[in-house]
């Protein structure tokens, strides 16, 4: 639960490349306390194959790219309704935006686009683990 007098900090990641790997680090610690079979990584919704085929679908089977632009447009709609009504620090970051100094086009934009390509790090990095304990060398 949030604590308003709580103050938690981490060193900020310099570059994206930094943030990637960070992130499919947490993803090792995550494999590492909930030990996840394969079906139930491959079946998170942020399994990076999802993402790929759903573009790739996308693109074959609709050949009008305004029928695109709107799927894509309603799918990142629906993923920040979801990222509003299902966590706690989002809504907080759009209440508390002036006083961060972060605008909200970024919060509608850059914000969503990090935490989902932290998420699918995190999957990334509990499949590494998850094939590295299960291979004989232990690679």
């Amino acid at each position: 639960d949030y604590i308003p007098g709580l103050n938690f900090s981490h060193k900020p990641r310099g570059n994206l490349r930094d943030y990637i790997r960070w992130n499919t680090g947490v993803g090792a610690t995550k494999y590492n306390l909930t030990k996840p079979s394969l079906i139930e990584l491959v079946l998170q919704p942020f399994f990076p194959l999802w993402s790929v085929l759903f573009l790739f679908l996308l693109l074959v089977l609709i050949h009008r790219i305004e029928i695109i632009g709107l799927i894509l447009v309603l799918g990142w709609a629906f993923f920040l309704l979801a990222l509003y009504l299902k966590t706690k620090p989002f809504p907080l970051l759009i209440q508390r935006r002036e006083k961060i100094g972060i605008s909200l086009i970024s919060i509608l934009t850059v914000v969503p686009f990090l935490i989902y390509l932290r998420q699918i790090c995190i999957n990334i990095g509990q499949i590494r683990k998850f094939l590295k304990q299960k291979s004989p060398s232990g690679l």
